[in-house]
């Protein structure tokens, strides 16, 4: 009597356990095990997009340090606007500051934020193992509930066999039991933690730039209060003196590189005065040798022609009077 009775309240503890479990925790595992995907998918995007803007702001920070340093050697190289260079030289030293300040944002950036959105992806991950360990169990209960049934079908009368299946089937069941509150412990503390951390890497994230661009925005201040006192009339006035003296400076050389060269021993030797002495005497003489040469050819050959004429006038002559 005892053991019939023990019998029928365990199968209907099963049955009840069975009916009033099986809906809930199938549909529990599915809902966390969504919910863990969903997570995993938006904290891995939103890690990704962390991980791309601090690329781009230390980027940034690089261009503004290369900024610094060639506004800083521009301004040593000048040499003739004073109030330009003493400003810009003030200029590249506040710009330079900007620039440890984006430096200092970007390691809170990656130590403070980035770090602990990437541990989520560890811990979504240990979620769902666990989510997979129920199911597991699940699987396993069903199957010793398929025992149990074959083991009624074929030997109903088998009451030692019937019980050692039916206390199996409940240690499965109260292991599943105990797993599902676990799991909605788990996943109970693991909402939790997800929205206070959530909330509290985007209050730190607003702080760190709230930080930088308040700290940007003094520097900024100062610059712009530095680059405004730059006195764009003294500085022209300094390069129009500059350019005036250079230009003297120019044209006195030249002047006395033209008085050298005037004053030089090459053009002025009494070498170069004797051979042109004698050139224009020997020129002299040549002309005057061949004038008279030419002079005597005419005389000559008048000579010839006026004795030519009279001997043939004595011819004629004679002629007449025979």
């Amino acid at each position: 009597m005892d053991l019939s009775t023990d019998f029928r309240d365990r199968k209907m503890n099963i049955m009840r356990a069975s009916k009033l479990e099986n809906i809930p925790y199938e549909e529990l595992a599915k809902f966390v095990n969504g919910r863990l995907v969903t997570m995993e998918n938006s904290l891995a995007k939103i890690c990704s997009a962390f991980s791309v803007y601090i690329k781009k702001m230390s980027s940034l920070r690089n261009a503004t340090d290369d900024l610094a340093v060639l506004f800083h050697e521009y301004a040593s190289e000048e040499k003739i606007n004073k109030s330009l260079k003493g400003r810009i030289l003030q200029f590249s030293e506040l710009l330079a500051s900007v620039g440890d300040s984006r430096d200092i944002e970007v390691k809170q950036l990656d130590s403070q934020i980035l770090k602990d959105l990437c541990h989520y992806e560890t811990f979504c991950h240990n979620a769902k193992a666990e989510v997979r360990t129920i199911m597991s169990l699940k699987e396993k209960e069903m199957n010793k509930h398929k025992q149990l049934q074959k083991l009624r079908n074929r030997n109903p009368y088998k009451r030692e066999d019937i019980i050692r299946a039916e206390a199996s089937l409940s240690t499965v069941m109260s292991s599943i039991s105990r797993s599902l509150k676990e799991l909605e412990e788990h996943i109970h503390q693991f909402e939790q933690k997800k929205i206070e951390d959530i909330k509290s890497l985007l209050l730190k994230f607003i702080t760190i730039e709230l930080a930088q661009h308040s700290n940007a925005i003094q520097l900024f201040t100062e610059s712009f209060n530095e680059i405004k006192k730059i006195d764009v009339s003294s500085d022209l006035h300094e390069f129009e003196v500059m350019m005036k003296k250079s230009i003297e400076e120019n044209s006195q050389k030249r002047t006395m590189s033209m008085c050298k060269h005037q004053d030089s021993p090459v053009l002025n030797t009494p070498l170069d005065n004797s051979k042109s002495e004698d050139t224009s005497s020997q020129l002299n003489q040549k002309y005057e040798t061949k004038w008279q040469s030419t002079s005597m050819e005419a005389t000559q050959s008048d000579t010839d022609y006026s004795s030519s004429e009279s001997y043939q006038n004595m011819e004629k002559n004679e002629s007449a009077n025979s």
